[in-house]
């Protein structure tokens, strides 16, 4: 397990790349990636001095094609940005 705390987008980019190139990737049975960061309503999302878009840089680069070694392997991302400027509505649970 590898974590990075408040990566920046050249970080990103080197952790997809060798996700990619990597020989140990092809002994996993699946990939799980969480990210959690501050977003836009675009699908944009920011690393610590820029944006990106999570699926040209993530989704888009673990596809079959682009990382044959996790291709018809589950590949879980899960994604906690918020999406704009707007507040959520608050809620009560009892």
């Amino acid at each position: 397990m590898r974590v990075f705390d408040n990566a920046k987008l050249d970080e990103v980019k080197a952790e997809i790349r060798h996700i990619q190139d990597s020989d140990k990737t092809e002994k996993l049975s699946a990939l799980a990636i969480f990210i959690l960061l501050h977003g836009e309503d675009n699908g944009t999302i920011f690393a610590e001095i820029s944006m990106y878009r999570i699926d040209t840089e993530i989704f888009n680069r673990l596809t079959g094609d682009n990382c044959s070694s996790l291709a018809g392997k589950p590949k879980l991302i899960f994604v906690q940005a918020c999406q704009g400027k707007e507040t959520d509505p608050d809620s009560w649970v009892a």
